[in-house]
């Protein structure tokens, strides 16, 4: 299938797109995915071992491992149209026996026929290869590339936990001599663990000095998909147009109006008319909107695996709503090291809201609250 027009600049990213057109029965073919073998965590799944055939091994261990995570993850909320990515995984990564012999066009052809939808009379129509391209290419490799990301920052941090010195019981630990007994008390109860670099980690004051970088990042066209968690949303419009304009993939999170009441409630309600009537109709590529009921936590936005906004919403008593614009927020290099967890946290905190039971499609609020 050969890779995408524009490559990632993530190079774990890189490499798993990489993968697709290689056979795991020859493990010299990996030797350019230099970036993936050479990462800590697969040396430590390796033993330690620095033979490209045994990382090889312990790489394809871990993309099974992931597969069979969304499989877990699809068995709860099973996967729509009958696409199952944990199936396009393990086909396209080649993770069995069956699909090992296949050619790419094979590949293609086996999770296109496993991804149909109906055709209006009864039956069900094959995605054919440009469908296939459109549907998968960015939305499976994303997603399985934060899940292996987030896998290897799970291997990494239980390295580095095991392979701390430890203090010995009868340590003691040197206090400053005008301290408080208090203040060292809590200092002992937070346990020592691996310092991440945040060298590559900015600082934006509030969202009108973010916003320019991320409409940017956007329309630099470096990006596939983008996954937003807002609060009501109607400041955010700008970008999602400058989404819609770049032709690039949206997964949109917003707070549900029943939530909320007067003056905020009509916002949100305001935000939903406007996206349905004047902004998503244009849309090229493929978008979806949920209003949560879970309680608000983050405003954050990711732009493919390259770049990640977190800032945190806090309560507005007086006004019965909650503060976002104004605070401040993380602006993340997702390619450096800090990368890997700040984008775990935020992929299991918007799995966690999107998928939750009482999260409701956008376009069905919009319609109860418009009537």
């Amino acid at each position: 299938m050969g890779r995408p027009p524009t490559p990632h600049h993530n190079p774990v990213v890189r490499d798993l797109e990489a993968i697709r057109g290689l056979s795991w029965a020859r493990p010299d073919d990996f030797e350019h995915t230099i970036d993936l073998l050479s990462h800590p965590a697969i040396g430590h799944l390796a033993n330690g071992s620095t033979r490209a055939d045994a990382r090889v091994r312990a790489l394809k261990r871990a993309l099974a491992t992931v597969a069979t995570r969304l499989e877990k993850h699809e068995a709860r909320h099973p996967p729509r149209l009958n696409r199952s990515d944990a199936f396009a995984c393990r086909v396209l990564l080649r993770l069995g026996p069956t699909y090992e012999s296949m050619s790419v066009e094979e590949l293609q052809d086996t999770v296109a026929r496993s991804w149909q939808k109906a055709d209006g009379r009864g039956g069900t129509t094959r995605l054919q290869t440009g469908g296939f391209r459109k549907q998968l290419q960015p939305q499976l490799y994303l997603r399985l590339a934060s899940a292996v990301s987030s896998y290897l920052a799970e291997i990494e941090a239980r390295r580095s936990s095991t392979s701390a010195p430890k203090r010995r019981p009868d340590e003691s630990v040197q206090r400053p001599s005008n301290t408080s007994s208090k203040v060292g008390r809590d200092t002992d109860s937070v346990e020592s663990g691996p310092l991440v670099d945040l060298s590559s980690v900015r600082l934006a004051p509030n969202q009108d000095a973010s916003m320019p970088i991320l409409e940017a990042r956007i329309e630099s066209g470096r990006t596939d998909g983008v996954d937003l968690i807002e609060y009501a949303g109607l400041t955010t419009l700008p970008l999602i147009r400058a989404i819609g304009r770049a032709s690039r993939p949206l997964r949109l999170l917003l707070k549900h109006p029943d939530t909320t009441e007067g003056v905020q409630q009509q916002r949100m309600i305001a935000t939903l008319d406007t996206l349905y009537t004047a902004i998503l109709p244009s849309y090229t590529q493929p978008w979806e909107v949920r209003c949560y009921r879970l309680p608000y936590s983050l405003r954050a936005r990711r732009i493919g695996t390259e770049f990640l906004e977190i800032g945190w919403l806090t309560p507005d008593p007086r006004r019965r709503t909650a503060h976002g614009h104004d605070n401040p927020s993380l602006l993340i290099d997702l390619t450096a090291s800090a990368g890997v967890l700040f984008l775990s946290f935020f992929d299991r905190t918007f799995a966690d809201l999107w998928d939750d039971d009482s999260t409701e499609i956008g376009a069905d609020v919009f319609t109860r609250f418009s009537q």
